[in-house]
């Protein structure tokens, strides 16, 4: 884990992705986790981003759904778009173009890290997320939750209960006894 950059958790998640087959989409949804916010979030526009994000969602989680952004940032630029027509497509989308460049670069830095250890960045699991799903899971394992019959989630690796649960941030209250709970962050 040590030869690569990243949270140890990132990088345990790097490593599953070469045994698993997946890669190529491991390391760019590692970038994008890196290079910063993939959506624009601005309270007048909610309504218009949540309809926007609806194009990109994908059934198995938030990291590919922005990892569908991502490939559509990428078709983009690849096609020759002009800067102009990104720029609009960023916008009618609410998304971070400053994020999705930075993710770029990002990219090939762990591209060239992958190349270097004799790893082959270029394996693909094609329209498979479940394998991409089991290797976010190697790292992220800890952030983890079970839905209750109460409707409330219990984390699967401890005793934290959280009553409200959004996809892209969340609050864990530990309840230690009735009387006292804390936040903590997820």
């Amino acid at each position: 884990m040590l030869k690569y950059p990243l949270d140890p958790a990132h990088a345990r998640i790097l490593i599953a992705s070469f045994e698993y087959g997946c890669p190529k989409e491991i390391i760019d949804i590692l970038s994008l986790l890196n290079s910063g916010p993939v959506w624009i979030d601005r309270s007048s526009d909610r309504e218009s981003a949540a309809e926007a994000r609806m194009k990109y969602i994908n059934k198995d989680g938030d990291h590919l759904t922005a990892l569908n952004v991502f490939n559509n940032f990428i078709e983009l630029r690849e096609q020759k778009a002009s800067n102009r027509a990104i720029v609009a497509w960023a916008k009618e989308n609410h998304v971070n173009t400053k994020s999705l460049v930075q993710a770029l670069k990002i990219r090939e830095q762990l591209r060239d890290l992958a190349g270097k250890h004799g790893k082959d960045w270029k394996v693909s699991a094609g329209m498979d997320t479940g394998v991409v799903v089991r290797a976010l899971l190697q790292g992220l394992f800890m952030n983890t939750a079970v839905i209750q019959a109460d409707g409330t989630y219990r984390q699967t690796a401890g005793s934290l209960v959280s009553t409200d649960m959004d996809s892209s941030t969340s609050a864990i209250a530990n309840r230690p006894s009735k009387s006292r709970s804390t936040l903590q962050a997820c």
